[in-house]
């Protein structure tokens, strides 16, 4: 497959089933074209992988997502990334709160922070751990009133105050 038709075959499954729903030659032709885009960088790819996430963790592809996505300077990534953290798939919130780790910006710090209010338990993990990743004044303060009203443990642990 070439990189026009990757693009388009990432357009055509967005998001990617569930992982219950997953077929082994979509997740096949998923992970060559994650490889495609390794080799041959786009930044076109970029909106397209942040918005695949349909499942949990996409038979484990998801993961390897950020190795094609920290090719790209943050400049490209962040408005893309940006648009996912507001995403009402909860994995696509959940995946670029954890893609986030890896591209830390203040201008992720406000969109994070409004993830600490979701209702799922890994994408308020996920956006804990990318905001303390960000050199920013505002994240302690952020955490602080956080902790304070969590009920999760092991959210509060994670925290580490």
């Amino acid at each position: 497959m070439d990189i026009e038709g990757a693009l388009v075959w990432l357009g055509e499954h967005q998001p990617l089933p569930t992982d219950i729903e997953m077929t082994q030659e979509i997740a096949d032709q998923f992970d060559e074209i994650r490889k495609l885009f390794l080799m041959h960088s786009d930044s076109r790819c970029i909106p397209l992988f942040l918005n695949a996430f349909g499942g949990r963790n996409g038979w484990g592809m998801y993961q390897l997502i950020g190795d094609v996505l920290k090719k790209y300077p943050s400049h490209e990534i962040l408005p893309h990334l940006l648009e996912g953290l507001k995403s009402s798939n909860q994995y696509v919130k959940q995946w670029c709160a954890e893609i986030a780790t890896s591209f830390p910006d203040p201008s992720l710090v406000s969109p994070l922070a409004a993830l600490l209010g979701d209702q799922n338990y890994d994408v308020k993990s996920s956006t804990i751990i990318a905001l303390q990743q960000i050199q920013d004044m505002r994240v302690r303060s952020i955490l602080e009133v956080y902790y304070q009203h969590e009920e999760d443990e092991s959210l509060r642990e994670l925290i580490g105050f």
